[in-house]
């Protein structure tokens, strides 16, 4: 019984199939260079918003009441309440990178939603 390495059985099922010559082309490489994400600017947070936080969108309550108040349960006394959403809390003082929008909030639930309440 003779044993092939793997290398020779699949260029022999490869070509068997494809009738492809021995011969092999390199693949040209896609690879591109990671850009260097962007910090966003970072707010001083204090007063009645002192929870810096870090968020994918920041808008109106009014603009998305659908999923912010009937999936994420937040229902404010202002419909023009800023509400950041899907964020984390970052250290003072600290960037938020990448599309991270930088906010202080009075006010984070976290869970599912991540909401900042009452955002600058």
């Amino acid at each position: 019984m003779q044993f092939r390495s793997v290398i020779e059985l699949l260029t022999m099922s490869s070509l068997a199939v494809t009738g492809a010559s021995a011969a092999c082309t390199p693949i040209p490489s896609s690879s591109t260079a990671t850009p260097t994400p962007t910090p966003s600017v970072t707010p001083d947070c204090g007063g009645d918003q002192s929870i810096a936080l870090c968020c994918m969108n920041l808008a109106p309550w009014s603009t998305n009441s659908g999923i912010w108040g009937g999936a994420c349960g937040h229902y404010p006394a202002d419909p023009n309440e800023r509400v950041g959403a899907r964020c984390i809390t970052r250290a003072p003082g600290t960037n938020c990178f990448g599309s991270l929008l930088a906010t202080c909030c009075a006010g984070f639930i976290p869970g599912q939603c991540s909401l900042g309440t009452r955002c600058t």
